[in-house]
């Protein structure tokens, strides 16, 4: 699974601002936090760069996947969620 997320300003060569960190942090916690429980998911790790940053997860289930990510959009609302799945 991997969740994608732009960044509200993010700096000339594509990274992430300082002022941003701690809304970052916040975001991957939810993130990690909701697809661990409700996916039974491993979170893998984050690449930033592009203006955006992408979460990367193993899942051995995407049920239940869209009712977690809604609880993440709903307390993160200025990151709005790109998601993709591939089969590994």
């Amino acid at each position: 699974v991997r969740v994608a997320a732009r960044l509200l300003s993010p700096r000339e060569d594509g990274l992430s601002r300082q002022d941003e960190v701690d809304s970052l942090r916040a975001l991957e916690e939810s993130l990690r936090r909701a697809l661990t429980g409700a996916l039974d998911a491993v979170y893998v790790g984050r690449v930033t760069g592009g203006g955006g940053r992408r979460y990367y997860f193993y899942a051995g289930t995407l049920e239940g996947l869209d009712v977690a990510l809604d609880g993440v959009r709903a307390e993160h609302p200025a990151y709005p969620l790109d998601v993709d799945t591939t089969e590994d």
